[in-house]
């Protein structure tokens, strides 16, 4: 008698290489509330509210939280109607010299606000009737100190938009782009792909080189600088910071394997690296970095927004370790930072996605006023 025998495969998929390992919040959201009794496994899943029949998310208690020596405190900048993120909304620009003017990027559209009493409005006078849509999708938004704001796809197309709308684009200009203070220059980066430097704005499109960082997913005797991958650049007048993965090696049944472990670097403007912010690999250690979605200086040091531990951490002009704030304690709410542009000497608007503590999956921008830094 035949018999057929039956072969159980079991395939196992191991990710190897230097890859970005902290593109979402380490920070797990509000458990979805546990199910009742009378709940069984075909009961139908229940739909998620939409903005309009949702409550939306306030801020519950915020308190003056310190920062090294700043005493830091918050503001909500109230919309008329909640801004529910069904996707991740992307940054919020300050736009310079109009301070009191925040644009908003999702998806394909910006939204321009202006910070008042009670909160923020659309402002009419920019773009049209306040609102500028594209035919594409923006992956990021930055601006220079003049007031003008960039625009990107990530994988293509780089635009520079003012008041009234896009000044000039190049559709095969590419990555998240962040312009020098004066916006005279500006360098870019995405994952998987080598920084570029764009050395004049002034023309027609944006001609672009290879940065100082380049074969970044190469071994170590190709690879240009010590990054395999950068999440943030912030250039200012005299040295930039980048943030990113930088390659660690570690022993897998006997082999060694490559990872990324996150770092944080200044450097001159001619490329020599002035300093590396402290740092630890320990889960719990306070000077741990995780995914960093802005940085800015202050009297008080170096100040990064950590995205991944939703903290603001403060470092010094050296890049030694000072300490922590809780962003949660200052805001008054669970956020996810986005971005985080300064305003004037003691102010910064932070942007950034709020779930709710009832429905974990209903997710709104919000957007703050921090004080004090």
């Amino acid at each position: 008698m035949k018999k057929l025998l039956a072969i159980l495969a079991a395939a196992m998929f191991i990710g190897t290489g230097c890859t970005d390992q902290a593109q979402t919040p380490v920070t797990p959201a509000p458990s979805a509330p546990a199910p009742t009794a009378s709940a069984t496994p075909s009961a139908a899943p229940t739909e998620t509210p939409d903005a309009e029949k949702h409550a939306r998310i306030e801020p519950g208690e915020k308190k003056e939280v310190k920062l090294g020596e700043a005493s830091l405190t918050s503001e909500w900048l109230r919309t008329e109607t909640p801004i529910k993120n069904d996707s991740y909304s992307k940054l919020a620009g300050i736009v310079s010299p109009e301070k009191n003017i925040i644009v908003l990027a999702e998806k394909n559209m910006l939204t321009a606000y202006r910070i008042g009493k009670g909160g923020l409005r659309i402002e009419k006078s920019y773009f049209n009737n306040g609102i500028l849509e594209l035919p594409q999708s923006i992956s990021y938004i930055s601006c220079d100190r003049n007031g003008t704001m960039y625009i990107s796809g990530g994988v293509f197309r780089i635009a520079t938009v003012g008041k009234k709308g896009i000044i000039k684009e190049d559709k095969d200009a590419k990555g998240y782009f962040f312009p020098s203070p004066d916006g005279k220059w500006g360098a870019s980066c995405f994952v998987g792909a080598d920084s570029l430097v764009f050395k004049d704005l002034t023309g027609d499109t944006f001609p672009s080189e290879v940065w100082f960082f380049s074969n970044m997913n190469e071994d170590d005797t190709k690879r240009k600088g010590k990054y395999c991958t950068i999440d943030f650049i912030d250039i200012r007048d005299n040295e930039f910071v980048i943030s990113g993965g930088v390659p660690q090696y570690v022993d897998v049944n006997g082999k060694k394997e490559k990872r990324s472990s996150k770092y944080t670097t200044c450097y001159s403007l001619d490329g020599k690296e002035k300093y590396t912010f402290e740092h630890s690999e320990k889960s719990f250690d306070p000077s741990r970095i995780g995914w960093v979605h802005g940085s800015f200086e202050s009297k008080y040091g170096n100040v990064i927004v950590d995205s991944n531990l939703r903290k603001l951490k403060l470092f010094d002009k050296t890049g030694k370790f000072i300490d922590n704030a809780e962003l949660k304690d200052l805001l008054g709410v669970e956020m996810w930072p986005k971005a985080a542009y300064r305003i004037d000497d003691s102010t910064v608007v932070l942007t950034g996605i709020a779930n709710s503590t009832n429905d974990y999956k209903y997710k709104e921008t919000m957007i703050f006023l921090i004080k004090g830094i």
